[in-house]
């Protein structure tokens, strides 16, 4: 047996193992090739010149009334319903009919009233201080604040804080000089005038 020389054995092996290769990389599935990421350069923006760009929201500014702008017509209007619902409202008071007058309150103002500390403060003023008398509930305050003071007030001016919110006065020309009283604050809730202060 005749040795084969070794660049012949080398040559031999060479393609024994290309051959090898082959059948192993036909039998297997392509591989992906993997690529390098591509990097995005980065803009950089300002934060000034977003904010520049972002859309303009407009202010929403309070608006201020104006009392002046209150027509005559309009102040006639009001006054002689304001004048009418105190009328009516006297009526009620001197008749001591407690719930047509929680009626004509605001539910903001008979929850005022109906709260603890009001019904304290207002317990220890003077005049039912002296008397003793301690209010519990806003029917206590109605019996023993507004009958006796409110049952007959007159309308002598009102004064727009809003176009359907006014102060009521009644005019005191007794002391010599003219006084101005507030009767109420009043404001048109659904149609209707409400006592709010």
């Amino acid at each position: 047996m005749k040795m084969k020389s070794i660049p012949s054995l080398l040559t031999s092996c060479f393609t024994l193992f290309i051959f090898i290769c082959l059948i192993v990389s036909c039998g297997s599935e392509p591989q992906p090739v993997q690529s390098e990421p591509v990097i995005e350069p980065v803009v950089y923006v300002p934060v000034i010149e977003i904010i520049q760009q972002a859309p303009e929201t407009p202010m929403i500014e309070e608006e201020v009334f104006d009392p002046a702008t209150v027509s005559q017509e309009h102040y006639n209007i009001t006054f002689d319903e304001v004048r009418r619902f105190i009328e009516e409202l006297n009526r009620i008071i001197a008749s001591s009919n407690y719930p047509e007058w929680r009626e004509r309150l605001s539910p903001e103002y008979f929850s005022e009233i109906s709260s603890p500390e009001f019904l304290r403060n207002t317990s220890e003023s003077p005049i039912l201080a002296d008397r003793r008398i301690t209010l519990r509930t806003p029917q206590d305050y109605f019996r023993n604040v507004v009958v006796p003071s409110r049952a007959n007030q007159r309308v002598d001016e009102i004064e727009f804080i809003s176009m359907y919110r006014v102060r009521a006065f009644t005019i005191n020309t007794r002391v010599g000089r003219e006084q101005w009283l507030i009767l109420y604050d009043l404001e048109k809730i659904d149609d209707s005038w409400k006592i709010i202060n």
